[in-house]
């Protein structure tokens, strides 16, 4: 029976940290690569899959006691897993992490913005507050469908600053922008086989037309390889050169040598493209369950609702604020099913709410600063 190790993946979900534990065999952990280890890791632990991360920017970092954090790598993961599984451990925590700065991408020069700045003497920077307005921001959409963003400043700094964007594709979830990269790895998988089988096909077919024009049943000479009857000490030809001379591979190492490796570089291909659209179908399950969710379908009806609510100022989708709206309807909902009257219905109940509390509390914190000052 194979040793089963626990792997532990400790991640960040809505600001605390869970542990969901993943039972495995030794023998099942050493056969996956980072990408099929990642997929099944998603596939295992669907919160990870909302967290907000795309998946290029993904980290998994190994956490032993007593040793710095190694992070694992594409190139050597199989090695870093043989090198824990032989050091008998039977506990593996792994933390989950982003690789990106949180920063929002600047925008370009080629943007369309403008931006006026007024330093006023004599006041503090450290009073400075901006205040992003959601209402202004939904009402300057123009006809092109491009949104306008106005930023407003306390009397410590007079800003204002008008930029529009125009509005981005459809976001692609993580699980959906990593079912798209194994699809890339496949057809680049197919590619590379293509090509190889070609090479081989081809060295075959010369060896076979060389070997029809070296008929006879007679002995091999062991100079010119023609099937003559006649020794190497009796042979009056010039010594053979090539297997597509006279047929006989055996004869010829190099080739025999080359042949033998396009094979095996056939066989590998072979193999890494059955694992990747082994890895694929998980994934597409990964997704087609995530998708047929509950949370899912409260998701869809939200971003159909008040698309500019999720929205950041660049154009992406606001994942902070997505995540914790679907969470807040979950809970309201208390298990039921989930349709687009009952979660309007709270949409505009219990999420407005709390964003007119919020806007409240903020206008209110500027207008004490600005009354201080």
């Amino acid at each position: 029976m194979d040793n089963i190790i626990e792997i532990q993946f400790d991640y960040l979900y809505y600001s605390k940290r869970r542990v969901t534990p993943l039972f495995i065999s030794t023998d099942e952990l050493l056969s996956y690569s980072y990408d099929g280890f990642c997929s099944r890791m998603l596939q295992e632990v669907p919160h990870i899959a909302k967290m907000l991360l795309p998946a290029e920017s993904l980290r998994m970092i190994l956490a032993e006691d007593n040793r710095p954090e190694i992070d694992l790598s594409h190139k050597y993961f199989q090695s870093q897993i043989a090198r824990l599984v032989n050091k008998g451990l039977k506990t593996i925590v792994i933390l989950i992490a982003e690789n990106e700065s949180p920063l929002p991408a600047q925008p370009t020069q080629s943007s369309n913005s403008t931006c006026k700045s007024q330093h006023l003497t004599g006041q503090s920077r450290s009073r400075r507050c901006l205040y992003v307005s959601q209402n202004v921001a939904q009402n300057n959409v123009d006809k092109q469908g491009n949104l306008k963003i106005l930023c407003v400043n306390d009397n410590s700094y007079n800003l204002g600053c008008s930029t529009t964007i125009n509005s981005s594709p459809e976001p692609v979830l993580p699980l959906e922008r990593h079912v798209k990269r194994y699809e890339e790895i496949i057809q680049n998988i197919d590619k590379e086989l293509t090509v190889k089988k070609i090479e081989l096909k081809d060295l075959d077919n010369k060896l076979e037309r060389a070997n029809m024009q070296n008929t006879g049943h007679l002995s091999t000479c062991g100079n010119c390889h023609l099937k003559l009857g006649h020794t190497r000490k009796s042979c009056h030809f010039s010594p053979c050169k090539s297997a597509f001379s006279c047929g006989i591979l055996s004869k010829h190492a190099n080739q025999k040598s080359n042949r033998a490796n396009i094979n095996k570089d056939v066989e590998k291909l072979e193999s890494q493209l059955r694992k990747a659209k082994h890895d694929l179908e998980s994934a597409k399950s990964a997704v087609e369950r995530t998708n047929n969710s509950a949370d899912k379908r409260i998701e869809d009806i939200i971003l159909n609702e008040q698309p500019h609510r999720y929205s950041t100022s660049c154009g992406r989708r606001n994942w902070l604020i997505l995540n914790k709206d679907v969470a807040l309807l979950q809970s309201k909902l208390k298990g039921t099913l989930p349709t687009r009257k009952n979660v309007l219905s709270l949409l505009h109940s219990v999420v407005n709410k709390e964003s007119q509390m919020t806007h409240g509390y903020i206008l209110g914190y500027i207008n004490s600063n600005t009354a201080r000052y």
